[in-house]
Order: C-alpha cells, then structure tokens, then sequence
C-alpha cells in the first residue's frame, strides 16, 4: 500500500522559540493511561490518502479514535505534529504537543481580535475520573493512535506518539485544506503572483507582524530591528482556496527581566513610529519583509504589495486602540475555562501563569502611541 504523501506538513511546526529570559514553565509529561500492543477491536485499512486532497474534519464532530484510516508525522521530526485521517473518509485533523500550550491559544484569540485567520483548537485534557467522557476521549486517542501503528509495524511513528503525547495536556487543531507554505510558493510561480500579490494576503501580512511583535513570537518573520532571529517561513502559510494568510504557531512569550522588557518597548515603539509614516522608502522593516520573501520564493512583490502590507499594518495598530486590559484579562479567563477537570500537578495553571496581561496590555500601548 501507498503511504501518505508528506506533502504540505511541515507547515505545522512546532514553535521553536527559545524562551523569555528567567524562563517559562515547561508542560511536564506524564505517565500514560494505559499501554497496550493489542490490535483495535475493528478492522483498520490503512489509506492512501494525499493530504493535498484531504478535506477538514470538523471538531465539533467527536472522532471515533478506533476506526481512523491512517497517522502520520510531520516531515519536521523535531515537531510534536501528528496528522490523522478519522472515521470520515479523506478528512484530517491535526494533533499536536507543545509546551506552551496555554501561550499558543492565547496568542491565537489575539490573532482572532485583529482579524486574522488561524485554524480552531480543541484542547484534549487529562482528568483523573476514568468514566468521565473527556478523560476517555484523551485516553482513546492516546490508545487508538499507538495501536494503529503497531498494527502496521510503524515503529517511529510508534515512538513518536509515545514520546510527544506523554503528557497531560495537548491540542486538537482544524487541518488547513490546500495549505501552502511560503518555502512551496518558489516552485509554482502562478501560485505565487496570485498569493503575493493579493490585496488580502499583504494586509494579513502586516497584521501578522503586528500580531508577533506585541506577543514578542519570532519564530516566523526575520526583523533585524527587533529580534536576533532567521525567520521560519513554513510557519507561514496560506490558503489558496482562502486567499488568506493562515496564522499557526503564535505562542505569547512575555519577557521577564526588567531591564530587556523596556528595551523591547522601545523596539516597539521605534516600529510603530516608522511605520506610521507615509513614505515607505526608509521603511527597514518592510525592506527586510519584502526582502525574506523574495529569498524563500524568489519572487519579487511589487510596489503596490508592499503598500498593501504597510495598510495592514496600520488598520491592526487601529483595531488595538478599541482594546483594553479588561478583554486581554477575558481573553486569559477563556483560555484557563478551557481545562474542565483535574490539572496534572498544575500542569495546564502553570502554562496560563505565563500569560502575562501587563506585558501586553504596555506593548500594545507602545504600538498605538498610547501613553
């Protein structure tokens, strides 16, 4: 049988970003439920599936984690990505473990605040009532995804999931359907010019940028002026069908230490104050975008696409004017109701611990020029 092609995968990988100084608690692993060599009890094909044709499974339909058609990795094998065709013929969900699980969906609502598209999250919870349907739901799939790989002598696969999904909490995202990453548009020119080019996509551009540097998340554009950092281009990713940017990966990293938070400020405000200039021909930051993503895809954005990022980078500073500390504080109570049961030695308290509302609310200030 045909295995699935790893295709558009490495889109999905898992935040690399070192941590803020003084550190962030980790999310500690945990012993897992149970563990079982013994075949499903239904009867597994193993489908061949190409994930450039595979369809989103709904997350608000419950997966029956004993009758999936296939599980995967990510093509990054240093990622705690698995991709997984349920109970529904050619439909896909992605599951993923982190150790900034909390920061991640945080970062994802403050994204949703500024208009941009960023796949929906189920968190999976650990609970320590065996009989209650959440704590059975984590458990089957911990279960169902290892059985599927020994029942089809996928021994890294095996250790992959034993490895990554050891712990108490982890993610269940919306699979992105026709995903492409910036690394993918270089050989598909046509595909290019319509996705760098595109009204929409240069404004979703700039709400990213402005989305990382108030989260202080460098794992994904090269800003010379604010971070000692390469960039991740398949952390950038588009939908064709969309025409969107589709945001993953944004975990909020507040900076600890004193004396590097106010420099970081200043960095931000020193952003904000170029970019609200009209001229864009001493804009570093826009040259160095423009410039990153004609070195990944080696196609040149034109005058007009660069303007358009700048417009998106105005219209989020604007939307963060109407926010205020109460609804960062709300967005930080949505995030900690999330987790319904037990907290494995306060696991999933420690991950929102770290959402530092102070940080944010002040970066924010700095970026609209609000004293």
């Amino acid at each position: 049988m045909r295995s699935f092609e790893w295709g558009i995968s490495k889109f999905y990988k898992k935040m690399s970003v070192p941590p803020p100084p003084g550190g962030i608690p980790s999310m500690p692993l945990v012993k897992p439920v149970e563990k079982t060599t013994s075949q499903p009890k239904s009867s597994l094909q193993k489908s061949s599936l190409s994930l450039s044709e595979a369809k989103t499974h709904p997350l608000d339909i419950p997966i029956d984690w004993s009758n999936i058609q296939n599980v995967f990795l990510s093509s990054n094998q240093t990622s705690g990505i698995l991709f997984v065709e349920t109970q529904e013929k050619d439909h896909v969900v992605v599951v993923k473990a982190t150790s900034t699980i909390a920061q991640e969906i945080y970062g994802g609502k403050i994204a949703e605040f500024l208009g941009l598209k960023t796949p929906q999250v189920k968190l999976m919870e650990y609970r320590a009532d065996f009989k209650n349907p959440i704590k059975k739901y984590w458990a089957d799939c911990k279960k169902y995804l290892k059985e599927f790989t020994v029942k089809y002598g996928m021994s890294v696969e095996q250790r992959k999931i034993e490895k990554e999904l050891f712990r108490a909490f982890f993610l269940l995202m919306e699979f992105i359907e026709g995903a492409t990453s910036l690394d993918d548009i270089m050989s598909d020119e046509s595909i290019g010019k319509s996705l760098l080019e595109n009204e929409q996509v240069c404004e979703d551009f700039g709400g990213m940028i402005v989305l990382d540097i108030i989260l202080n998340n460098c794992d994904r554009l090269p800003l010379d002026l604010i971070w000692n950092h390469e960039g991740n281009s398949s952390n950038i990713l588009f939908s064709p069908k969309l025409q969107r940017l589709v945001l993953i990966d944004q975990a909020f990293m507040a900076i600890i230490n004193e004396g590097q938070k106010q420099t970081y400020f200043k960095k931000i405000e020193s952003f904000s104050k170029c970019c609200s200039e009209e001229t864009l021909s001493n804009n570093p930051y826009l040259d160095q975008v423009v410039d990153y993503i004609y070195n990944c895809t080696g196609y040149k954005m034109s005058d007009q696409a660069k303007e358009n990022i700048h417009k998106g980078i105005l219209k989020s500073i604007e939307k963060l004017k109407s926010i205020n500390k109460e609804t960062l504080q709300g967005f930080k109570t949505e995030v900690e109701m999330m987790k319904t049961g037990s907290d494995w030695e306060s696991t999933y308290f420690n991950s929102v611990l770290t959402i530092d509302i102070d940080f944010l609310y002040e970066a924010i200030q700095k970026m609209t020029n609000i004293q």
